[in-house]
């Protein structure tokens, strides 16, 4: 018996004794508090890098099964939280926050991947000095034939020329005079482009890189003084080596040369061989443009569902309305690359829809009335929505190959601006300040732009074509999509950051002043290094090769800048 008379029962103090002070995983939970706590916060990331993996793998086959499948989990998944406390929700907002970055993650990575792909070939045809590295490294040597300009005639009358890799040496040694050499399909009055080479003043000489056309005879032509013609003879004879089909950096350097003379996807978008250069500048700068500003709106707004759907349009048309980025199949021809492209095409046009249809506060416009009670209703008509416009992005997903491009622009240029313009206006004749109506008034503006110029585009080269009696070139369009349609849709990205900067929605002007900041610097960088090396090159002779010297003392500047 104990004090005060409470009495221990027979045997508890043997079973005290013999009970460990702690157990064997207590010491271990204790000294590694944060283990767990860290892998709360990788796991959902994770899960979503898996997550998008398996969605962009299987995009192709079961597209419209998936959608039936995360719609309703995630409307389970909103009524099952809505039944627990505060804290589990917010636990629950976090999970759903984190795995959402590792989906977006590996999404951009993807899109970064496809452009870069994509720009090495542009790179290596404007760079000879990086162009002739990737042939070492592949082991391939390219053949090279000589052609001259003299007295406005070429010095030949036949240029034969063997297949694969080719360098063309083109000398003009007429004085103050054009020419250039090119290479055309077909007879005289109806030839098709092969090659074009950049016209020279004489006297002066180019060296053309290119990947020659099939074994066969061809024109050869000046486009400045058309008399100046003959021949070009292909034979069957490779002169290029580079293994292309290898595995590791030796084969990708192989494809990315043979990709630089030349590629089909090119063709197909641009009607060259080689995208122009310039061209090629303006989409990869509207391409940067909209990744900053998809970074942008994640960084300020990650857990906020508009913000998350307009993030993943961005990323997705920053790829695939970007010419030179389709060269990237010549590159890396992996079937997940080309499931990632369709990807891009079809999540990019129901996000970008769907996230203009909720903007800017997350309600969905026109508004079903009477589902107060039911709020399934409103998840039946999203899911129809949703269903309906990734049938018709699948139904054109080959079309966007180059087949044609009507569901390309349909699905692009007229579904997503429409959808936008049909909520603004909406919000706009039910707003309930002026700041609200204003907010409405400039996006309808800036979204019927994109709208009316694709109709307009569209309506003037079909009547184009009915005028002259000819079919429509499905190519032809393509090209003009490609072409026009980049600079149009910088619009829409651009006039929505504007709007959330100027009303001060989410909060977004903070992370906005940062980017511009360093958007200034690295415009800075960029343009001290390429007045230097460019610039003070051509004052000084140094012309098409590269000048180590130049590029030090640039780096120099720049770093002491």
């Amino acid at each position: 018996m104990g004090l005060g008379g409470s009495r221990t029962p027979r045997g508890a103090d043997r079973v005290a004794s013999l009970r460990p002070a702690t157990l064997p995983g207590d010491e271990m939970r204790a000294h590694n508090p944060r283990m767990r706590e860290r892998f709360g916060r990788v796991l959902p990331w994770l899960l979503g890098v898996l997550g998008a993996l398996a969605f962009i793998r299987l995009s192709n086959e079961i597209f419209p099964l998936i959608l039936l499948l995360i719609l309703p989990a995630g409307l389970l998944a909103k009524r099952l939280s809505a039944n627990r406390r505060a804290q589990s929700r917010e636990r629950a907002a976090q999970w759903l926050n984190r795995a959402f970055l590792g989906f977006f993650s590996l999404y951009l990575a993807l899109a970064l991947t496809f452009l870069l792909a994509g720009l090495a070939p542009a790179l290596a045809h404007a760079i000879p000095s990086f162009h002739d590295a990737l042939h070492r490294a592949a082991g391939g040597v390219e053949e090279r034939v000589e052609i001259v300009a003299r007295n406005n005639a070429f010095d030949t009358e036949q240029l034969t020329v063997p297949g694969g890799n080719v360098e063309i040496l083109f000398t003009n040694l007429d004085v103050g005079v054009d020419h250039n050499v090119g290479i055309y399909s077909g007879e005289a009055a109806e030839k098709d482009a092969v090659f074009r080479g950049q016209v020279i003043t004489g006297t002066d000489s180019i060296t053309y890189r290119f990947r020659a056309p099939p074994p066969g005879t061809y024109l050869l032509w000046c486009d400045v003084h058309p008399f100046m013609n003959g021949k070009v003879v292909v034979t069957g004879a490779a002169g290029g080596s580079d293994d292309q089909h290898s595995s590791g950096l030796a084969g990708l350097a192989g494809r990315i040369a043979a990709a630089s003379h030349g590629s089909p996807f090119a063709l197909a978008r641009t009607g060259h061989l080689v995208v122009p250069a310039g061209e090629v500048a303006a989409n990869y700068i509207f391409s940067a443009i909209i990744l900053v500003l998809a970074i942008v709106l994640v960084r300020a707004r990650s857990r906020d569902r508009t913000a998350r759907l307009l993030a993943l349009g961005m990323v997705g048309t920053a790829a695939v309305f970007n010419a030179q980025a389709h060269v990237a199949f010549d590159v890396i021809p992996s079937p997940l690359l080309s499931s990632a492209h369709d990807t891009f095409h079809v999540v990019s046009g129901v996000a970008f829809m769907f996230g203009l249809l909720l903007f800017p506060d997350g309600q969905m416009v026109p508004r079903i009335t009477g589902t107060a009670r039911r709020p399934w209703i409103r998840w039946v008509a999203r899911l129809a929505l949703a269903l309906v416009a990734v049938i018709v992005g699948v139904m054109f997903v080959a079309d966007f190959h180059g087949a044609t491009p009507g569901g390309y622009i349909a699905f692009f240029g007229i579904v997503i601006p429409a959808a936008g313009v049909i909520s603004q206006s909406f919000r706009y004749r039910h707003a309930d300040t002026e700041q609200e109506r204003q907010q409405s008034r400039l996006l309808m503006w800036a979204l019927a732009i994109p709208l009316l110029a694709t109709l307009l585009v569209g309506g003037l080269i079909a009547a184009a074509h009915v005028l002259q009696g000819t079919p429509q070139g499905a190519a032809d369009f393509s090209r003009t999509v490609f072409l026009i349609f980049p600079v149009l849709f910088t619009i829409i990205p651009l006039t929505l950051v504007v709007v959330l900067v100027r009303y001060r929605l989410w909060d977004v002007e903070r992370v906005v002043s940062k980017t511009l900041v360093y958007g200034v610097l690295a415009a800075f960088i960029s343009t001290v290094y390429i007045l230097i090396v460019i610039g003070v090159g051509s004052a000084i002779g140094t012309g098409r090769q590269q000048n180590l010297p130049l590029s030090i003392l640039a780096t120099a500047v720049v770093a002491l800048a």
